[in-house]
């Protein structure tokens, strides 16, 4: 059981660092637009985030937090587990399955835009 406190203490790494990334993405979001509610700001910022007008470092940031995410998810399924709780571990493992194909199409997107970036570059360089 010494894994415990280890995973443990990964997981709240992981979740620090992801939300003090996802808060320095909204922060940088300088026209990030305010709803009425906060919970329909908060679904806005993936959009806002990889948009191709943003900076490709608060990009990576924003997919950085996705994977600190995906860590922290991990390892709540693996302490489910540990704890002998089997429902809650798959629960935490199908959800860890869908936040790792939501990363994945984040960091696809971003991996475009910096495509778009580099094109655009060589495309100055010739002229």
């Amino acid at each position: 059981m010494i894994f415990v406190p280890f995973v443990l203490l990964v997981s709240v790494i992981a979740f620090s660092w992801s939300l003090w990334k996802y808060g320095r993405v909204v922060d940088g979001l300088d026209y990030f637009p305010q709803y009425e509610d906060r919970f329909r700001s908060r679904l806005a910022v993936p959009e806002f985030a990889l948009s191709p007008s943003t900076p490709l470092s608060l990009q990576l940031e924003y997919v950085q937090s996705l994977m600190g995410g995906c860590v922290f998810i991990f390892c709540m399924s693996l302490i489910c587990f540990l704890y002998e709780n089997p429902f809650g571990g798959w629960l935490f493992i199908v959800i860890f399955l869908i936040a790792v194909a939501s990363t994945l199409k984040y960091w696809t997107k971003y991996q475009a835009n910096v495509n778009r970036k580099k094109a655009v570059r060589n495309d100055e360089e010739e002229l």
